[in-house]
């Protein structure tokens, strides 16, 4: 992605959230990140995340289904 222009962030998602501006970024893509937190924490990150985006921004949550076998064991590794 930043090859293409784009700005990457690799850091604490929770407080990295916390620390933009209302409507500071336009979206926001997690993969494989929600499934792994506690409950408390995942409504917080999607709070933090629903105040740093604009009205109409976009927040992604990729997460693999945990019943199916195939997303398990053979197409996991295939979205990296």
């Amino acid at each position: 992605l930043r090859a293409q222009g784009m700005e990457v962030v690799e850091t604490d998602a929770l407080a990295h959230l916390r620390g933009l501006a209302p409507g500071e970024v336009d979206g926001i893509v997690m993969s494989h990140v929600i499934e792994h937190l506690p409950p408390g924490v995942a409504v917080a990150l999607i709070n933090a995340a629903s105040e740093a985006l604009p009205e109409g921004g976009v927040l992604v949550l990729d997460t693999p289904n945990p019943e199916s076998v195939l997303a398990g064991s053979v197409n996991f590794h295939r979205d990296q």
